[in-house]
């Protein structure tokens, strides 16, 4: 499946966000009013500070996360610890970096099944018909996530 620069008007598209917390006010008008056609997935999503609209899938809820290109903390096995700087690479020299990596098949951890790339296409085609067609406008999460609150009361 190709790579493609977003566009609004293109349909049967999967859009793809690390997290929409860093989205300039332009490309968030256009995601917030994206085609019916249009499933926007976002990696990481924070719920404690939850952004602006809501994507139509998430993998990771989180309170707090850096990204893996952003300057970071490295621990090693001696205890040491050192800071990594930010990969300032341009985003699309990362992303073709990521596409171009050869895929390491995930056999399971032995407990679980593993995660084939068919399991997920049988999942994918099962719910198909169950997604929703219809033009809509997500807006703002309300809900505060797993906890009520991110304070100690």
């Amino acid at each position: 499946m190709p790579a493609l620069p977003f566009d609004p008007e293109g349909a049967d598209t999967v859009i793809v966000a690390y997290t929409l917390d860093r989205v300039d006010l332009t490309l968030a008008r256009q995601l917030l009013k994206r085609g019916s056609r249009q499933i926007l997935f976002e990696h990481a999503t924070c719920w404690t500070d939850p952004p602006v609209f809501a994507a139509d899938v998430t993998t990771f809820l989180h309170q707090s996360n850096v990204a893996p290109w952003d300057e970071h903390m490295i621990f090693g096995l001696d205890g040491s610890t050192a800071q990594e700087p930010a990969d300032d690479r341009p985003p699309q020299e990362l992303a073709e970096e990521i596409f171009q990596a050869d895929p390491i098949p995930n056999s399971g951890d032995g407990a679980t099944p593993a995660d084939a790339d068919d399991d997920l296409c049988a999942f994918v085609s099962s719910i198909a018909g169950y997604w929703p067609a219809q033009t809509r406008q997500r807006g703002r999460m309300r809900s505060p996530g797993p906890v009520s609150s991110s304070q100690f009361r």
